[in-house]
């Protein structure tokens, strides 16, 4: 899964994060933002992105994406996952402090009917830098 995260009409105080999941092969499916942390009987893990440090989410993260129910043998309840393509979500943020640094967490599970899932991701780290009215993202170090 290729992840690309991107800040939209930042004025120095607020704006929007997009992240992008693009899947690397067809027939990949990501999880609802709404899917519980630990899944359902164990399977899947929610799309999230949690914001830490200068930065604060205003809102929650939010897709436009149709959702579909995945129904598994042996799972109790069928899960909800968005069509095999790639995904945007978004999350709208603000300046929460006077610091520069901030990170951005994301977490997703990626699978396939066809090739089965991959390993989940979870809090995977995003350096963010506020300076003046500027935002910038990069690679946690």
């Amino acid at each position: 899964m290729d992840v690309t995260l991107t800040v939209a009409a930042w004025n120095g105080r607020s704006g929007t994060l997009a992240l992008r999941f693009t899947p690397l092969r067809p027939t990949y499916h990501l999880y609802s933002v709404t899917l519980p942390a630990d899944g359902v009987d164990g399977v899947g893990r929610p799309t999230a992105a949690v914001v830490r440090g200068a930065v604060a989410s205003t809102g929650r993260l939010t897709t436009t994406a149709p959702l579909h129910p995945l129904t598994l043998q042996g799972v109790a309840e069928p899960l909800e996952v968005y069509p095999d393509a790639p995904l945007t979500a978004t999350l709208p943020i603000r300046r929460s402090a006077d610091g520069v640094a901030a990170t951005v967490l994301v977490s997703y599970a990626a699978c396939s009917e066809t090739y089965g899932c991959q390993i989940p991701v979870s809090g995977h780290p995003v350096a963010v830098r506020v300076s003046g009215s500027s935002l910038s993202l990069g690679p946690s170090s």
